[in-house]
């Protein structure tokens, strides 16, 4: 079982890989392990929430 703080750094690490423009398939593909799908999904779901902030700035622009 993964502990929260890794959890909150790989939602954060998708959050950042947004902000530089990476797109959300390169995200972490290793491990097999359920806490490294666990990750894997904290880093998506940081990716998309950092995309719902930006979408708003965007058609407002």
């Amino acid at each position: 079982m993964i502990n929260e703080q890794r959890y909150e750094q790989a939602r954060e690490a998708g959050r950042r890989a947004r902000q530089v423009g990476k797109g959300r398939d390169d995200g972490p593909r290793y491990g097999i392990t359920t806490d490294d799908r666990a990750l894997r999904e904290a880093w998506v779901l940081g990716w998309d929430a950092e995309d719902q902030e930006r979408k708003p700035r965007r058609s407002a622009a």
